[in-house]
């Protein structure tokens, strides 16, 4: 009892217990869990450090799995309270105690989800590289060649319309910037084109067969698009006319570009 409130070293043991109760026979690896388990349980009770605790907290749930208490582990990383610690890994954690309960179609549900918000993250942090700037030819061609493949590879037009138009607006600015301009106007057009798809074609936005789980498009998101059609149609006005576009505002490809949104613009106002 002379270490019981040294906090960080009440951790580290609890730690090791766990790591090492693979070691041991049955009866012996519960005990030393169960012991570990009270340890976690007094730090996150009585320590006033909240980082200490974080950590003790996500280390209670590891010990619950363990322990086959899978209930108790997916209501709490419902929850995810105090588990900033175990962010990196409380997905797989929610999907083996799933599976382990025999909730296959909860722990694919699951997986799905956190597969399609893993892309997303993917997708908007090379989309925010690109946006920053890439001052090396080569360095932009890489990040738009990730792109590209991770688009054709998961059908994100169909998953992430939204972000795919942000992609094709700065890698239009981009390839400028490398005075590429024949390829800019390509995916400038591409940028055009998805944006008017998505306004017009909700209904063909959805996952595809590999994210068969997820229902992405309900009715009131049908809704919330459909009140946001004007918005959308400012917003690829707003791009397209763009100081970053300005060498290419008297190309005959780029204005047959903008008189199309200009008269679509119109079909929609007088609607």
């Amino acid at each position: 009892r002379e270490y019981y409130n040294c906090y960080p070293f009440l951790l580290n043991l609890a730690g090791l217990l766990l790591g090492f109760s693979d070691l041991s026979e049955e009866e012996g690896k519960r005990d030393s869990l169960k012991e570990a388990y009270g340890w976690c349980e007094h730090i996150i009770k009585d320590c006033d450090d909240r980082d200490l605790c974080q950590n003790a907290s996500a280390l209670l749930t590891l010990i619950d799995y363990c322990l086959g208490h899978y209930e108790k582990v997916i209501e709490v990383l419902q929850v995810k309270e105090g588990l900033i610690r175990l962010s990196a890994s409380n997905d797989l954690l929610m999907i083996r105690s799933y599976l382990m309960l025999g909730k296959r179609r909860e722990a694919g549900l699951y997986a799905d989800t956190m597969l399609d918000q893993s892309l997303l993250n993917i997708l908007e942090s090379q989309i925010l590289l690109m946006s920053a700037g890439i001052k090396e030819e080569s360095a932009f061609q890489r990040v738009l060649d990730r792109i590209e493949k991770l688009s054709q590879s998961f059908d994100l037009k169909s998953i992430h319309p939204y972000e795919i138009m942000q992609f094709y607006y700065h890698a239009a600015v981009g390839l400028l910037i490398f005075n590429r301009k024949k390829e800019a106007l390509t995916y400038l057009k591409k940028y055009l084109e998805e944006g008017l798809f998505f306004m017009e074609h909700p209904e063909k936005l959805h996952f595809d067969s590999y994210f068969n789980r997820i229902a992405l498009w309900t009715e009131k998101e049908e809704q919330d698009l459909s009140l946001s059609k004007e918005a959308l149609l400012s917003e690829l006005e707003r791009g397209l006319l763009s100081s970053s576009f300005d060498s290419l505002k008297e190309e005959q490809f780029y204005k047959e570009m903008l008189n199309r949104l200009r008269h679509k613009k119109k079909e929609y106002q007088h609607k």
